[in-house]
Order: structure tokens, then C-alpha cells, then sequence
């Protein structure tokens, strides 16, 4: 009888641990990392334009994706219970696959640490050959002034191009909704460039806003970037001149 009782006692505390695990939802950032605070079960959807065409020169075509395209990428992330979370991601320029791991404690903090791990392969340019490595990352992220201001601080190392990068981002909720509509607020991030940047010595930014609903999270911004993610966010901008981009973000099985 005693393993019937040790597994029924094992089951029941990873029941109750899964449903009270901390399901604080936090926002979304466009490419910075940041804490995964969804509740257990929750799945999240993302596609993501980044338009390389300037910004105010010729608008309609840039933002049409007409002049110079756009780098896009689609994404999933799951909640598992106890912090850990599992995501997958398809970026189209350069062709990076990333598959990985984050976790932050399931508790209530003032100051909610989170780290990650990200295995991804890409082709190298010149060679045109694949190349598979690991990228690490870590940060805060500080949740103030009634949860309606969120900054995050955060940094990764790139295994392949052995670069470490990181930067910051800052979400300020501008004004609440009503029924499905949760929140408008603004958000900003900033990349520093990493220590061996892939372009110019320019760091990179973003600057834009979002609508969140119970099922949806709409950011549309612009940056002098059209990297994807944290770990391409590091490598350096060739320029400062902006960029529009987009992000639509579906969530499933939230509570």
C-alpha cells in the first residue's frame, strides 16, 4: 500500500502546486526578454512584421511591405506549471529556428527574476551551411506603481557568435478598458549593441503602443531595426533611421 500512498501524496501536492502557481499575466514585449507570467495551460501565439523599409520615406509602400519587405517571424510558448514555460520560434531573415526553455519563480515578488535557455539553428551566409548553438539569458523584470509601469532589465549571451548583448524595456499602462478590452499603454525597449555587433556600431530601439484584450495583444512600433528576438536585437543596427512593425499576439486557455 505505501507506494499507492506516496504516489497519491506526490499527485496532490503537484495538483495543488498547479493551481496556485503565481498567474500574475504580464505584457508582451516585441523582442526583449521578459517573465513568462501566465497562468499553467495557457498558450500564446505571436506573428511578427518587421518592415525594412524607412519609415517616412514613401510610408504606404513601406508599411505595405513593398519597399524592401520585412522580416517576419511566427512563434509559440506554453505554460507548464512551477515557472517553467517552453517556446518555439521561426524567424525568416536569416532562417533562425529557435526552440527553448525559460522559468521564473511561481510566487509573488516584488522583483521577478526569470532565466532562459534557447537552442537555435540558422544558415551561415557565407558558407550556407547550417549552424546550431545555444543562447543564454537572464533579467528582472519589476513590476510598480500598482502593476501599471513594468520595467525589465535583461542580457544574453550568443554561443555562435560569442556576443554578449542586453538592454532594458519599459511598459506603462496609459489607460484601462472595459469589458474585452484590458488595457492601451506604450512601451519602449533598447538593445545595446553586443560586444562583436554583425552591423554597424549603432544600438537599436523600439518605440510604440498596445491594445491588450482578454484573447489578443495588438503592438504596432518602430525601431531602426528589423531584427526578430532578443538574441538578434544584440547584433548591432545599420542605421538610425526608423522602421514600422507589427505584432499581433493570441492567447488560449487563459482563465
Amino acid at each position: 500500500m505505501f507506494p499507492y500512498r506516496k504516489l497519491t501524496f506526490w499527485s496532490l501536492l503537484l495538483l495543488i502546486m498547479y493551481q496556485t502557481t503565481f498567474a500574475e499575466k504580464g505584457y508582451y514585449h516585441p523582442n526583449a526578454s521578459s517573465a513568462f507570467l501566465e497562468s499553467p495551460g495557457t498558450i500564446i501565439a505571436a506573428i511578427h512584421h518587421r518592415f525594412t523599409g524607412e519609415a517616412f520615406d514613401k510610408p504606404l509602400e513601406s508599411i505595405l511591405g513593398t519597399r524592401g519587405g520585412a522580416n517576419v517571424s511566427i512563434a509559440l510558448s506554453y505554460a507548464l506549471p512551477f515557472g517553467i514555460s517552453v517556446h518555439a520560434e521561426r524567424v525568416w531573415n536569416p532562417g533562425d529556428n529557435r526552440l527553448g526553455v525559460g522559468y521564473r519563480p511561481p510566487l509573488e515578488l516584488v522583483a521577478i527574476p526569470f532565466i532562459g535557455i534557447d537552442f537555435f539553428s540558422l544558415k551561415d551566409p557565407p558558407s550556407d551551411e547550417w549552424q546550431r548553438n545555444f543562447y543564454y539569458y537572464g533579467g528582472v523584470e519589476v513590476p510598480i506603481i500598482g502593476e501599471r509601469l513594468r520595467p525589465v532589465l535583461f542580457g544574453g549571451y550568443d554561443g555562435y557568435r560569442n556576443n554578449f548583448g542586453g538592454g532594458m524595456a519599459l511598459d506603462g499602462i496609459l489607460f484601462e478598458g472595459s469589458g474585452t478590452m484590458e488595457h492601451v499603454r506604450m512601451f519602449g525597449e533598447f538593445f545595446f549593441r553586443g560586444t562583436d555587433p554583425v552591423y554597424d556600431s549603432y544600438h537599436s530601439y523600439s518605440i510604440g503602443f498596445g491594445i491588450k484584450t482578454w484573447g489578443h495583444d495588438f503592438m504596432i512600433y518602430y525601431g531602426n531595426s528589423s531584427h526578430i528576438n532578443s538574441r538578434d536585437g544584440s547584433l548591432g543596427s545599420d542605421g538610425l533611421k526608423p522602421r514600422y512593425s507589427f505584432k499581433v499576439t493570441r492567447i488560449f486557455g487563459r482563465e
